[in-house]
């Protein structure tokens, strides 16, 4: 999900930090995590965030378990959104 953000960032000729915080790319690629409309789940992308980051074994056990069937349905989701977003910012080329 974060590298997806990131193309679609980039694919806008803009500059992103080198992060690992979904809320922050999210915002960055122009998604309002309180509009109701979204093209994923924002709140589930934002919640992985935990994840995405090297944590000390102990700090994994008191993470809740990833739901990987939810998981890979919301990552087929952004990686939808993105190519579309991707897409409409790459000029065509004849």
């Amino acid at each position: 999900i974060e590298k997806w953000l990131k193309a679609v960032i980039a694919s806008r000729g803009e500059e992103f930090e080198y992060t690992h915080d979904i809320r922050h790319l999210i915002i960055r690629a122009k998604l309002e995590p309180r509009e109701a409309n979204q093209p994923f789940d924002i709140r589930q992308a934002i919640n992985l965030t935990e994840f995405a980051v090297p944590l000390r074994y102990e700090d994994l056990l008191d993470a809740e378990p990833l739901d990987r069937a939810s998981t890979a349905s919301l990552v087929e989701d952004v990686e939808q959104w993105a190519r579309d977003e991707i897409a409409a910012s790459t000029p065509n080329r004849a």
